[in-house]
This record gives structure tokens, C-alpha cells and sequence, in this order.
């Protein structure tokens, strides 16, 4: 019921929008997740998109064959590897390729770590260094819970406007 109820205001929104003549936005959710964790923020973020409006494709960074800048906002997910990295063999070079690519796109980061929040604040640096426009970044600890996931679906709605 209640995912009839949210398909049914997706609906709504786009026929609105439609008829203002207002295109929507493509969102690509771009992820790497070791755990299940970075995934599930990933679909909540589509879940925003989604409830904006906007629409939303999902990829595992490893199974995606597309160019992230074919999107008009990307999201890139990534849980923290190793010593507090980006994973260094399967998300790393993908981010790397994609971030060249960006131009002012809006762009969010987000993931899941489990010892320190460091890897994020290189992340960032590196995205800034690049000249990525990230508007937001969202981690948490292990799991999100529900104000994490509410998190993410508000970062959905702001690369969706």
C-alpha cells in the first residue's frame, strides 16, 4: 500500500511538471558497498529523487557501463575500505574517471565507514581539489538508521531540483 500510495504522487508530480513544461531531472546513484550498508543509502536517495520528481538510475560502480556526466546530478556512494579509503580496486578508478567529468553538475558523496570519518574528509578534499560542485556529503557508522535514511532522501530531493 504504501509504495502504491508513493508511485501514485511520483505520477502526479511528473504529470504536473509535464504540463508547466518542466523537464525532469536524471539522477544517477553511483555505489560501491562492501556490506550492504552504502546500498541502502543509495536507495534512499533514489527514493528522493523519485519523490521530487526527478528520475533515478542505480548502479553498482561495478556493474555500471554508462559516463556519470550523462547524468544532470550524481550521487557517488562508497563505504571506507582498509585503512579509512575509498576501496582502492573496484570504486577508487571509477571515481577517479568520473570526477574529471562532472563540470558543475550537482553531486553528492555519501557512505558507510566503520572506524573514522577520515576517509570522507579526503574524499571531499579530492572532489574540491577536482572541482567537483558537491552540494552535501552523508555518512554513518556501520547501518544507517532511519534519520540517516532521512538524510539521504533529502540529498535525493536537492539533486533532483
Amino acid at each position: 500500500m504504501f509504495f502504491r500510495i508513493v508511485l501514485d504522487n511520483i505520477f502526479l508530480i511528473y504529470k504536473k511538471n509535464k504540463e508547466r513544461g518542466i523537464m525532469m531531472k536524471k539522477v544517477g546513484v553511483l555505489y560501491f558497498s562492501g556490506g550492504g550498508n552504502t546500498k541502502k543509502m543509495a536507495e534512499a536517495i533514489v527514493e528522493g529523487v523519485k519523490v521530487a520528481g526527478g528520475e533515478a538510475e542505480m548502479f553498482k560502480s561495478t556493474e555500471f557501463s554508462g559516463e556519470a556526466k550523462d547524468y544532470d546530478a550524481v550521487a557517488f556512494g562508497c563505504s571506507a575500505a582498509g585503512s579509512d579509503q575509498l576501496e582502492a580496486f573496484l570504486f577508487e578508478p571509477f571515481w577517479n574517471k568520473s570526477k574529471v567529468t562532472m563540470e558543475d553538475k550537482k553531486v553528492v558523496l555519501f557512505g558507510s565507514y566503520g572506524w573514522s570519518t577520515d576517509w570522507m574528509d579526503r574524499w571531499s578534499e579530492d572532489a574540491k581539489n577536482a572541482e567537483v560542485n558537491v552540494i552535501d556529503t552523508c555518512i554513518c557508522k556501520a547501518e544507517p538508521d532511519e534519520d540517516t535514511l532521512n538524510t539521504c532522501r533529502e540529498l535525493g530531493k536537492k539533486l533532483a531540483e
